[in-house]
């Protein structure tokens, strides 16, 4: 479950990166 989590943050964490180059 741990890998699970830590691969759904990863997951969550470029969609936000993509969301903010993609305002700029």
């Amino acid at each position: 479950m741990s890998q699970i989590q830590r691969s759904a943050r990863n997951s969550q964490s470029l969609q936000v990166g993509q969301n903010i180059f993609s305002n700029w």
